[in-house]
C-alpha cells in the first residue's frame, strides 16, 4: 500500500503542521477521537472518510491528507493494524444501508444507544442545510445572515441532543463488545 501525505491541523490559532508521509493507519490514528466508540468503521464508511481528505475535531484540531480509497484486502490490513496499534478497538458488522460516515455514526447510535437512524436523519439534514447557509453567508460577508444561521444551528443541535437524550434515559446501552451489558 502506498504512503499517504498528511498533516495535523490545529484547534485554533496556529498554522497546520508540516506535511509528512505515513501509512493510512498513521493518518487514521492522527485523527482526534478516532475511531468513534472504539469501533473500526467498515469498508464503505472508512472509504467515505478517506475520500474526504480532512477530518476536524473542533478545539482538538484535525488532520488533512491526500484523499485515498482502500480495496477490500487493503482495508483488512488497515483494520488489523489498527487493532494491533490501539488497544481496546473492536469491529462490528454493519448493516447493508451503512455507506457513509454519517450512516456509520447512525448505526453506532442505534447499536449502542437504541436510537433509530430515521429519528436523527431529519435533524442531520437540517444541520447540513444550515451549515451550507453559514458558508454562503461567510462567502458573502453577510454577518447578519451568519448570525441567524448560527442561531438556527444552535437550536437544531439542541433539538437533536434532546432526541438523543430521550433514548439514552430509556436505558438501552450496550458495551463496546455489543453484549448489551454496558
Amino acid at each position: 500500500m502506498d504512503k499517504v501525505r498528511f498533516r495535523s491541523l490545529p484547534g485554533v490559532g496556529s498554522k497546520p503542521g508540516p506535511w509528512r508521509l505515513g501509512s493510512v493507519t498513521d493518518v487514521l490514528l492522527s485523527i482526534p477521537y478516532f475511531p468513534s466508540r472504539k469501533v473500526i468503521p467498515s469498508l464503505d464508511p472508512m472509504n467515505d472518510l478517506l475520500a474526504s481528505g480532512r477530518e476536524r475535531a473542533g478545539m482538538s484540531g484535525g488532520v488533512q491528507w491526500k484523499p485515498v480509497q482502500l480495496a477490500a484486502a487493503e482495508y483488512e490490513l488497515v483494520a488489523k493494524e489498527l487493532l494491533r496499534r490501539k488497544r481496546g478497538l473492536i469491529r462490528l458488522q454493519s448493516p447493508g444501508w451503512v455507506h457513509t460516515m454519517e450512516d456509520w455514526q447512525l448505526f453506532l447510535d442505534e447499536h449502542f444507544e437504541g436510537i433509530p437512524p430515521d429519528v436523527q436523519r431529519p435533524h442531520l439534514a437540517r444541520l447540513k442545510r444550515i451549515r451550507a447557509d453559514q458558508a454562503a453567508a461567510i462567502a458573502r460577508k453577510d454577518n447578519s445572515a451568519l448570525a441567524l444561521a448560527t442561531d438556527e444551528e444552535i437550536a437544531e443541535q439542541l433539538a437533536l441532543t434532546s432526541v438523543r437524550e430521550s433514548y439514552r434515559v430509556r436505558g438501552h446501552r450496550r458495551s463496546p463488545g455489543g453484549d448489551g451489558t454496558g
